[in-house]
């Protein structure tokens, strides 16, 4: 999947344009809740059970600081609570943002 032309933080939200002419604004909590670090998500063993991520759930307070790209495949987004651990590929944020608009609508 390609990068989107365009990354920014614009109020509580990450705003992403995509060369198809898609936009999408994904809010920062939700971003925050479904990190994909193994601080939030927990790790997979070799027997596919899950140890560890975070019970926390209610991030609603929590917003983007920042973001770096990694490389051309991805994000890691700086959140007000002091995590920073996460690696947003293209693919985790346009799914986040699909899922995003479809719970906005229900």
């Amino acid at each position: 999947m390609q990068a989107p032309k365009e990354i920014a933080v614009v109020g509580k939200y990450l705003a992403l344009a995509w060369e198809s002419g898609e936009e999408c604004f994904i809010e920062g909590s939700y971003l925050r809740l479904h990190s994909p670090s193994a601080e939030q998500a927990g790790e997979k063993d070799i027997f596919g059970r899950i140890s560890g991520g975070s019970s926390e759930s209610d991030f609603s307070k929590v917003r983007i600081l920042d973001f770096v790209r990694i490389g051309n495949y991805a994000l890691r987004l700086r959140f007000s609570d002091g995590h920073n651990t996460g690696i947003y590929s293209w693919e985790i944020l346009k799914s986040l943002a699909d899922s995003f608009e479809s719970e906005k609508r229900a």
